[in-house]
């Protein structure tokens, strides 16, 4: 289930994250992996039948995945920032219990830029918790950026160590990625890109 729903994730991920590193850029086409499937209602407002990632949204909402927003939403189009994207794979891995467990006052080893600041947030406290200590975010970031558009190439990161592959993403470090733009992947991430697109988490342009 982990490694389906991370890549139903990074599927739909792919289509509203910013364009950056590896990203394939006609945002008219669908991808080959989901365009045979049958459309099903998601359950979202304006995730109808007609919309190509339906199926696979519906599938991650029964399982309280994909929450949305308040107003019965999904939102697809918007950008998914750094704390969606924590917060998703923490769902992912069926740790949500236990990020909600998490005393609301520890306090965060990253700066928080105030997110949490006077007691804002807290509910989601828990899950940059558990993603620090289960080794979901690298080891060498300073800070949380929690409202930030993710960058795929940081999603792709996440994801090959929620997959427990960071190992083989280290000693991929020396390969140079498939990517028409591999010159631009920072040098830290190119073995987590080369990995991410091995197990076909992200694609990208070749």
């Amino acid at each position: 289930m982990k490694k389906l729903g991370i890549t139903v994730f990074a599927a739909v991920l792919l289509w509203s994250l910013p364009t950056t590193v590896g990203a394939n850029n006609h945002s008219d086409q669908i991808p080959d992996h989901v365009a045979e499937r049958v459309p099903a209602q998601a359950g979202f407002s304006d995730t109808d039948d007609d919309y190509w990632a339906s199926e696979s949204i519906g599938k991650m909402q029964t399982k309280d995945i994909f929450q949305g927003y308040d107003d019965g939403t999904f939102r697809p189009s918007n950008h998914v920032t750094r704390m969606q994207t924590i917060i998703t794979t923490v769902r992912l891995l069926g740790l949500e219990e236990e990020a909600q467990e998490k005393d609301v006052e520890a306090s965060v080893s990253l700066d928080d830029d105030n997110y949490f600041k006077n007691g804002r947030n807290e509910w989601a406290k828990g899950y940059v918790l558990v993603a620090l200590e289960q080794g979901l975010l690298d080891t060498n970031e300073t800070r949380l950026g929690a409202n930030e558009p993710a960058k795929r190439v940081w999603v792709a990161s996440t994801l090959v160590r929620a997959l427990g592959l960071e190992e083989e993403a280290l000693e991929a470090m020396t390969e140079t990625p498939d990517f028409k733009d591999a010159n631009a992947i920072p040098a830290e991430a190119v073995g987590y890109a080369n990995i991410a697109d091995e197990y076909d988490i992200i694609g990208g342009t070749k």
